[in-house]
């Protein structure tokens, strides 16, 4: 019986080496990656090898501004703002567009009409006419990439002083299509983009009641079809929203948007990845809402309440902020591009050359 205690403690000693051993060499390599993910270096060297475009939009009252900041290392390897527009500008085939908003005022009725365009910078731009019927009509920039864009409509009817209703609606639509009145009605679905991978959201999407919390209306109609779709920003990623749709009170119509798993191609999002897990970042920088990374993955971008902190970054490990941007408080990023090597100064030349200097 003893000879059995003594087997018994002599394994448990055993085991206790082995677990020592083992915690002591074999996960150190995992833990180093682990806490270098989570290492902020504020000596950290690093050659600045990439640009940035990125564009804001802001909510006003009544209106929609919007604004792009050129960011890029000056000869003694500090981030600037290079530049900056109040508008959206935006690389596009083989030029950059440019895509600001319009807007119609109607003092005798207090409607009023913004949409934006765009064009090739250059290019002259003429407005379009068109019939005004007694209506207002917002349209915003929700994402903006290369070749598509993704907005958010609002439009108000009165025919009568007694009868009125309004329609919210959004939508993708390739970028050479934003340039008239009402841009929406050429749209790409979500079928268009992700073929029968679309069809499952759509289907149970569809087939949901609408909720209070959606609609305090009791009389409403389910009318999702995957036209309506949005492009938006979760946890340092574009992501594909469909449109839960719903017609309300005869004419009235609005929809909510759902996070979907589906993933965006490149001819959609030419850029959408992220250095590190946006759950690590938010280890070291609680207060962060959203994060940006190079391709190069030498800057690392975090937004905070009202701010943009761009970091010096270089395998797992965060420099010292870089750049600090204060932002509006209802503005937000609508696009991120990047750019390296020699295409940041071509960049910088192309601007300088071709649009007008920011003080």
């Amino acid at each position: 019986m003893n000879f059995f205690k003594h087997q018994k403690y002599n394994y448990l000693v055993l085991l206790m080496i082995v677990l020592a051993l083992f915690s002591t060499y074999t996960p150190l390599s995992s833990r180093y990656i682990f806490e270098n993910v989570h290492t902020v270096k504020e000596d950290l060297s690093v050659q600045f090898n990439s640009g940035l475009l990125i564009g804001f939009r802001n909510d006003l009252d009544k209106t929609t501004t919007y604004r792009t900041l050129w960011i890029a290392p000056d000869k003694d390897n500090n981030l600037k703002v290079l530049k900056e527009l109040n508008y959206i500008l935006v690389p596009h085939r083989d030029n950059f567009w440019q895509i600001e908003p319009l807007r119609y005022s109607f003092t005798n009725t207090g409607d009023w009409i913004e949409y934006p365009v765009a064009h090739a910078v250059g290019d002259s731009y003429t407005p379009e006419t068109f019939e005004y019927k007694y209506n207002t009509y917002n349209c915003k920039l929700n994402f903006v990439d290369r070749n598509h864009v993704s907005i958010s409509t609002y439009t108000k009817y009165h025919p009568t002083k007694e009868k009125s209703y309004a329609r919210e609606d959004c939508a993708v639509v390739e970028l050479e299509k934003l340039t008239h009145y009402r841009n929406t009605e050429d749209k790409l679905t979500m079928v268009d983009v992700f073929k029968e991978n679309a069809l499952s959201t759509i289907n149970k999407i569809s087939k949901t009641k609408i909720t209070l919390g959606e609609s305090a209306d009791t009389h409403n109609i389910n009318t999702t079809t995957g036209d309506s779709w949005t492009i938006s920003r979760v946890d340092g990623k574009w992501i594909p929203q469909i449109a839960k749709t719903f017609k309300y009170a005869s004419k009235n119509s609005n929809y909510t948007l759902y996070n979907t798993t589906l993933q965006l191609p490149q001819s959609i999002v030419s850029y959408n990845d992220l250095c590190t897990d946006f759950n690590l970042i938010k280890e070291i920088i609680p207060d962060a809402k959203d994060a940006i990374s190079s391709p190069d993955k030498d800057i690392l971008g975090v937004f905070t309440d009202n701010k943009l902190t761009l970091y010096a970054y270089s395998k797992g490990t965060i420099g010292k902020a870089a750049l600090e941007i204060q932002l509006n408080e209802n503005e937000t990023m609508i696009m991120n591009q990047w750019t390296s090597g020699n295409s940041v100064e071509q960049w910088t030349d192309a601007f300088n050359k071709s649009l007008p200097v920011i003080d």
